[in-house]
Order: structure tokens, then sequence, then C-alpha cells
């Protein structure tokens, strides 16, 4: 299912691929305005483009394939997404927390962040990240499957812990927090930070 509608907006105010016949195949929404999922999806793959912004609203986003937001996420609910990678080129803001099931990328450019406000929001990843943007959560933040950086990044939470390797290669990397469990080796040949969250 492909819909386009050029600047203007897309609502889903029903669940998305939960009827009989189950769930859809690949959803791809093209707008410059704001595309709201309003309650939960189920498809094969879900796309969006650049350049408007994607509400998630209805908590979960289950996908047999990947999910690619290529504009900005804002959560309005604490939100799961299952994917087998779940990609943000913009930035996610919001008060709410963000579990992803699966692999992660998160931005491809350098004003891309991360955000997550409101009383302790937490990030976590069960597969693998790759970290191309700055991450701030008001909870904590939990890298389960090996991590990589591809840009400078700092990393903000109450509590940061991975559970595999940590490979910032060649970039700065900046932890803020005020604590750390480590999985398994952090490696790269830039400066490392660690300094207090409070």
């Amino acid at each position: 299912l492909t819909i386009s509608s050029g600047s203007g907006n897309v609502t889903f105010t029903g669940v998305v691929g939960g009827a009989t016949n189950g769930a859809l195949g690949a959803l791809t929404v093209n707008s410059t305005g704001t595309t709201t999922l309003s309650a939960a999806v189920t498809a094969a793959s879900v796309t969006t483009n650049a350049g408007g912004t994607v509400a998630l609203n209805g908590a979960t986003v289950t996908t047999s394939g990947a999910q690619t937001y290529n504009d900005a996420v804002v959560l309005a609910a604490d939100t799961t997404l299952a994917a087998t990678t779940a990609t943000f080129n913009d930035t996610i803001t919001g008060a709410y927390g963000l579990t992803i099931t699966g692999n992660a990328v998160f931005g491809n450019a350098t004003a891309d962040t991360v955000t997550l406000t409101g009383t302790n929001k937490a990030l976590s990843v069960s597969g693998t990240s790759t970290i191309n943007a700055n991450i701030t959560t008001s909870g904590a933040q939990t890298y389960t499957g090996a991590s990589t950086l591809g840009a400078i990044v700092t990393l903000s939470a109450s509590s940061i812990t991975t559970g595999s390797t940590f490979a910032a290669g060649t970039y700065a990397l900046t932890m803020t927090t005020d604590a750390m469990s480590l999985g398994g080796a952090l490696s790269g040949s830039a400066a490392l930070v660690i300094q207090p969250k409070t």
C-alpha cells in the first residue's frame, strides 16, 4: 500500500493491518505534512519519505521486515517498534520511552538527534545499534547487541548499559550518565569522555 499526499497530512485513525486477513504488505507513506499512526500497525514493512513528520500515537508498529523513517518522528505514547531494522534518518522527540525489538540505525546527518523527555523515559534496543546522532533520555539507555558509532556522539542518560561490544572507531564519544554497565569491550581511537549526569 502506497499513499502519496504531497504536502497534505495523512491520518490512520484505527488499527492498521489488524483485520481478519492479517498484516498489510509493504506500507509506504509519502507526505511532507504530518503522518499520524493513531493505533497499532502490523505490516511487512513501513517507509516514510523525507520532509514531513511522523506522529507515533498508537504504541506499537510491528513489521516482518524493515521500518525506515526518513522524516522526523514524534512519540505521543510509550512506543515499541518491532522490525528487522528500524532506521531513523531525522530526529526523534517526545516525552515517552522507545523500545526497539530488532536492530536500529539512529541518524544520517549531524543535525539528527534523539531526545526523550518526560519522567524516567528510556531507550532500549534488543539488536545491533548504529549510532550517528546524539541521544538524550531522561531514563536509561540499553544497547543489547553490538553498537557502532558513525559520527561524533554524545549519549546522555540516567544509566547506560551495553550487552556486547561498543565500537567508536575514529569518532569521539561522550557518555553523560550516573551509572554504567559494559557487557563487552568499548574500543576506539578518538577521545572518550565519561562524566556524571547529575
